[in-house]
């Protein structure tokens, strides 16, 4: 029944053992798939961040243009002077944000083609305002080229934003399922921590039990034997006992009297190995058959 419990426990203990590497390799995945998703949707808000910025900077770049036509101050032309290579380099970011996505792409290469026409707008409205003054500049205005420009270019970067925020709900929905995934993964790998931890114990604990009745019956055997040894010593008679094979397992104390033979000496020979010898030794005849059949030959006198 012991064999069948210990058995029984190493087979917990392996299984659970198995299942927590199991359970591992299974959260390691999901760990790499929650960092790559994690990644993507930061990539989203990269992408949104950048139109937005472009977007405005336009504005600032139309800002200073107004400021200058209303103040006729260079000073006021600064916004618009450091918006121009901002936005080019803001173009070029959200283009390479966005390679692995065909549809904005295409829409990126129509906003950049309108960008470049906004801008040639702004400088030849800035143009004529030094050359001709502020009424041919008003009647330029008036054609409504520059305001047409800026409605489509929002209109593309609205078209853009939206994109990128159902690919954030997307990859948010995504992200969150695999972080729920992740944490009942981590709570199965606590879970099977423990059972581990209650196997090993169970298993120390049958160990000790097993060891304790091993030494108790180690210590009974002993005591037996002693209170048997103590017994036999005091008989008047020659007492001994053996195993199949004739060996002497016990002799007492009137054995090593009439015998002459010592305890530690006879206990584990046969009475072969040194009858013939010790009976020419001895005071008193002795015979093969006395040391062969344990037989109470004598009584002492």
């Amino acid at each position: 029944m012991k064999w069948s419990i210990n058995k029984v426990t190493l087979i917990g203990l392996s299984s659970v053992l198995i299942g927590l590497i199991g359970t591992g390799i299974f959260a390691y995945r999901n760990l790499l798939q929650y960092q790559s998703r994690a990644e993507r949707v930061t990539h989203t808000y990269q992408v949104i961040d950048t139109s937005e910025e472009l977007l405005s900077t336009l504005k600032d770049a139309e800002t200073g243009k107004r400021g200058y036509l209303l103040a006729g101050k260079v000073e006021y032309l600064q916004p618009y002077q450091d918006s121009l290579p901002k936005i080019r380099v803001l173009l070029k970011r959200l283009k390479q944000l966005t390679l692995d996505n065909a549809s904005q792409q295409k829409t990126l290469a129509q906003m950049g083609t309108l960008i470049d026409a906004k801008l040639l707008e702004i400088a030849q409205t800035l143009k004529i305002y030094q050359k001709e003054g502020l009424n041919a500049t008003l009647n330029f205005i008036k054609r409504d080229d520059g305001k047409r420009l800026m409605d489509n270019i929002r209109r593309l970067g609205e078209v853009i934003q939206k994109r990128e925020e159902q690919l954030l709900i997307e990859r948010i929905k995504s992200t969150q399922w695999i972080e729920t995934q992740t944490n009942l993964t981590v709570a199965i790998a606590l879970l099977g921590s423990v059972l581990y931890g209650g196997c090993m114990v169970l298993l120390q604990f049958n160990f000790l039990k097993r060891q304790r009745a091993e030494n108790q019956a180690v210590e009974i055997e002993q005591h037996l034997q002693d209170r048997l040894q103590a017994i036999v010593d005091s008989a008047p008679v020659i007492i001994f006992l053996k195993d199949l094979e004739g060996k002497y397992l016990l002799v007492n104390r009137q054995f090593e009297i009439d015998t002459k033979i010592s305890r530690d000496v006879a206990i584990g020979q046969t009475a072969d190995a040194f009858s013939q010898k010790q009976s020419r030794g001895s005071g008193i005849e002795k015979s093969k058959s006395f040391y062969r059949r344990g037989l109470l030959l004598s009584m002492r006198k």
